[in-house]
């Protein structure tokens, strides 16, 4: 295990338990120190939370026989057995692994490749309970530090998002260097923040054809049967199919009611508070990509869920302009319109009392000493240095900067 020595300075100002709400049964959370409260589903018991800690850098280890290397260079999605070591213990069976990424921020073997690893791929086995982890390379995060920290005010706004740590990744001997160890979207993480998690959840990322081109998906009937359920039970898609119609049967100041009985409508409007407060480009509301959708069998509902937060905090995301179907038809409707508003109000709030900017800067001075060393880094230290000193000032300024538009 590597450990780091955090700042003095920043220890004494950071309180864990309050940053990184995975573990809402533990006492400052319950009587909400550090934070205001927003409903969410659920209350998750956790016993894996020091994987998901500031206080670490883990060590992991791969290690790919030659046939499986090249199998896995040839074909990138499918997966391959690999033996992982986790802080010197090894796993006593095979793993899973294959390439994470696509557009954007796909990386080959030769570069700072990005994994997705099954732990139970081969034989029942898994770490405190996780049975899949992400290992993202953060190429298109030049702060390194905008999954913890967008996850982080989620999850405390109560919207569930994956939990983030950070892990020193070599293969075969072959530093690939600092990599995002993130929570991955499975029935581990579904029976840990609902009371149920036996429901459908269903990935909204684009779809890539083989010529190229790419489809991004949404509440429309051209493009709802895109969808991949991820966990559940086949339906024919009849549950997102659903949500289409009652969006397409909504009408001018009962957009609300038409979508209550599929659509946790507060769930959604805080999830597009948190898109816009965080400023994420590449998210359902404004580019229909990186979401996933859950539908909680205790109430019929769906629920929205965040991925893929490396082009959050950006200065151009068109937040006047929501182009996801769910959000530009509640903009176009009163009183959706000033639900959003108020939803975006309570985030503020949260986001605001919440100790983002204390996480960030502890999550950066934990990291710093691995970017320095890390040879397949794609930016100069003094680059990222920049990105992050970018997110302080956002973070101290957003709220503020919001409730001073008439345009959202």
């Amino acid at each position: 295990m590597l450990v780091i020595g955090l700042l003095a300075c920043f220890a004494s100002s950071v309180d864990v338990d309050v940053l990184a709400p995975d573990r809402p049964d533990d006492a400052a959370v319950a009587e909400g120190e550090g934070t205001e409260s927003v409903d969410g589903p659920g209350e998750p018991a956790h016993d894996d939370g020091w994987i998901f800690s500031l206080d670490v850098v883990h060590e992991i280890e791969l290690t790919v026989d030659d046939l499986a290397w090249a199998s896995l260079s040839a074909d990138p999605y499918t997966e391959v057995q690999a033996m992982l070591s986790f802080d010197g213990d090894e796993l006593p069976d095979p793993v899973g692994i294959r390439v994470k990424g696509r557009l954007g921020s796909y990386r080959s073997l030769s570069q700072k490749t990005a994994f997705k690893v099954d732990l139970n791929e081969y034989a029942d086995q898994d770490l405190e309970g996780l049975e899949r982890l992400n290992l993202n390379n953060q190429v298109q995060d030049h702060a390194k530090v905008h999954e913890i920290t967008a996850y982080s005010l989620y999850e405390a706004a109560g919207v569930w998002a994956p939990r983030v740590a950070y892990a020193w990744v070599t293969v075969n001997g072959d530093t690939f260097g600092l990599y995002s160890l993130v929570e991955a979207y499975d029935d581990v993480f579904l029976d840990q923040r609902y009371e149920d998690g036996s429901g459908n959840f269903y990935d909204g990322d684009y779809v890539l054809w083989d010529d190229g081109s790419y489809t991004q998906l949404d509440f429309e009937s051209s493009l709802h049967d895109l969808f991949q359920l991820d966990e559940g039970v086949d339906v024919g898609l009849a549950d997102i199919h659903g949500v289409t119609a009652a969006r397409e049967l909504g009408q001018a100041g009962a957009y609300v009611e038409a979508l209550g009985g599929v659509l946790d409508v507060d769930q959604f409007l805080r999830f597009w508070a948190l898109e816009m407060w965080t400023g994420q480009y590449d998210g359902y509301v404004y580019n229909r990509n990186n979401f996933r959708v859950y539908f909680d069998p205790s109430t019929g509902q769906a629920n929205f869920h965040p991925w893929d937060h490396d082009w959050a905090f950006y200065d151009t995301t068109p937040i006047q302009s929501p182009w996801g179907s769910l959000a530009e038809n509640c903009k176009a409707d009163a009183v959706c319109h000033a639900r959003f508003l108020e939803a975006l109000a309570e985030v503020s709030a949260v986001a605001d009392s919440t100790a983002l900017t204390e996480q960030a800067a502890t999550a950066a001075a934990l990291i710093e000493p691995f970017l320095r060393v890390d040879p397949r880094l794609e930016v100069s230290l003094d680059t990222i240095i920049s990105y992050q000193d970018h997110l302080d000032s956002w973070l101290a300024n957003r709220s503020a900067s919001l409730a001073g538009r008439t345009d959202l």
